[in-house]
């Protein structure tokens, strides 16, 4: 089993990290649909999966600690499972906008490049906090995650301001 304070004070962290997400993800997927942006949809959906995922990691951490009869997995078992199925919605999503982008020229003014630094600074943030963590996979995983998430959000603001 690992340090109980320590998977609590992760969950923390993730739980701030999902709840800092879904509604900047709201607001991309606004302007995305208003602007027909497929950057920003593309963004908002991979912010909403990022969130929706952040908070169930939240909550699995609490609960996967506490080994019982009735949930005999360890740790790591359920954390593929949300990767594996996390990685499929991220894969869909961004074959949709892929598809959708492919024969239009959307006028998407240069100030909702400032929606995607922000996607950026939080990603950001997620990674300098979780990075004490890097004993556990988990947490080493969403370090990598949050360190291209930063790098296509920075892609992001440049494709919208060209």
């Amino acid at each position: 089993m690992f340090p109980l304070e320590k998977i609590n004070s992760l969950s923390k962290v993730f739980l701030l990290s999902g709840l800092s997400l879904a509604p900047l993800s709201v607001v991309e997927l606004y302007y995305g649909r208003e602007f027909s942006s497929y950057i920003l949809l593309e963004d908002g959906y991979h912010g909403l999966t990022d969130a929706t995922v952040a908070i169930l990691l939240s909550l699995v951490l609490r609960v996967l600690n506490r080994r019982s009869r009735k949930f005999p997995w360890g740790l790591y078992n359920a954390e593929s499972l949300v990767l594996m199925f996390t990685s499929i919605l991220i894969a869909y999503y961004s074959l949709q906008a892929l598809i959708g982008s492919v024969n239009s020229e959307p006028e998407v003014p240069k100030w909702t490049s400032i929606i995607t630094s922000v996607g950026a600074l939080i990603s950001l943030g997620t990674y300098l906090t979780e990075r004490k963590y890097n004993w556990l996979q988990l947490a080493r995983s969403d370090i990598a995650h949050s360190k291209l998430d930063v790098t296509l959000s920075r892609l992001s603001k440049i494709e919208i301001l060209l």
